[in-house]
């Protein structure tokens, strides 16, 4: 293999940086606008992108020079994109390919890998099942930098390490885990991340057998959601009130909050989202009667699931066959309508 000199390395390096400097300009706007209201035509653009896009990462981790940093910054704009389409593995996979782009050049052992691959990697651990990888990957992240215990990454981590435990049972763990997110974006006046932590602080009430005070959290949810535009986060929302309500016999308005959330996520893309929430509304419907209807959302639900790996897909293929059978079927999955949040975080200083 020929070796380049050092000044077409800089040149080579320079060319990339700025071609990746592009892509951001270009395309960040588009992925920001995805968790808003009428983001059809971004997410269209986005479809359109994708492939050149990984094509061009695909090169450029092959290519000399230190790239990483501005790499990062693209997988981490393009992150609110694949949650929304759903493309867990593809993330994965761009995550692990940076993470070994890293490791190739990284200078010295003391080097500090950006700590957002490692939180992109562990959230998607967490939505193929592997809970105590995931959980693994948060602690890590969550050990390193002390001294930055408020920064808005730690919430993060909290939080999403919150849901490996509300998925697994672990109640009081994931209920301190996520009280340290909440305080966190509290100090930070993060708006969005107190919202997301209220909603799953509200699961973990519940869960708990604390009823009133998850309806009161879920009213201070939807306080905060009323002054942003994130509708991400509302049809999230829409979708833990239909299930609240419906556990607790308001079956009309669950109904229609059900509906109402379903259609939204099929009309955002989100198929994990869709299929989650339509499993949900079906336990609402076996419930209340309509059997047929049920079993066709729940089928669609699994097979969406399936097609991507989510463990969740076992979940309602065990709820279908018990109800075929006229047995005991396990319960919705309300826990899993809450998405793993994202984060940047600033590249550690070198120790020393």
């Amino acid at each position: 293999m020929v070796e380049l000199h050092d000044e077409v390395k800089t040149v080579f390096e320079r060319r990339h940086r700025h071609l990746l400097d592009a892509i951001l300009r270009d395309l960040a706007p588009l992925t920001e606008h995805v968790q808003r209201a009428n983001a059809g035509d971004a997410l269209r653009e986005l479809d359109d992108d994708l492939g050149m896009v990984t094509e061009m990462l695909s090169t450029l981790t092959a290519a000399p020079g230190d790239l990483l940093e501005p790499l990062c910054d693209v997988l981490r704009v393009f992150s609110p994109y694949f949650d929304l389409r759903g493309l867990t593995r593809e993330q994965l996979d761009w995550a692990q390919n940076l993470l070994g782009y890293f490791r190739d050049h990284a200078a010295s052992e003391e080097d500090a890998v950006d700590l957002s691959l490692i939180l992109i990697i562990a959230n998607m651990m967490q939505r193929l099942g592997a809970h105590d990888d995931a959980v693994e990957l948060y602690q890590f992240v969550l050990s390193i930098d002390r001294h930055r215990s408020t920064h808005p990454g730690f919430a993060v981590a909290y939080h999403n390490m919150a849901l490996v435990h509300l998925g697994t049972g672990a109640y009081p763990e994931g209920m301190a885990a996520c009280e340290r997110a909440l305080a966190i974006d509290q100090h930070n006046e993060n708006e969005r991340g107190i919202a997301a932590n209220l909603m799953l602080l509200a699961d973990f009430q519940e869960a708990l057998g604390q009823v009133r005070a998850s309806g009161e959290t879920l009213k201070q949810a939807l306080e905060i959601l009323e002054r942003i535009d994130n509708r991400v986060l509302m049809t999230t929302f829409k979708g833990k009130a239909a299930a609240f309500t419906a556990k607790y016999g308001e079956t009309d308005k669950a109904d229609a909050l059900f509906r109402e959330a379903v259609a939204e996520w099929k009309a955002m893309g989100d198929d994990e989202q869709y299929a989650i929430v339509q499993f949900n509304y079906a336990v609402l419907l076996h419930e209340t009667g309509r059997k047929e209807e049920a079993l066709q959302r729940a089928e669609e639900s699994r097979r969406l699931l399936a097609a991507d790996g989510h463990y969740v897909a076992g979940h309602i293929r065990a709820a279908m066959h018990a109800w075929k059978q006229g047995e005991e079927a396990p319960s919705s999955v309300t826990p899993n309508q809450n998405q793993p949040r994202r984060v940047r975080f600033n590249r550690p200083p070198p120790k020393g």
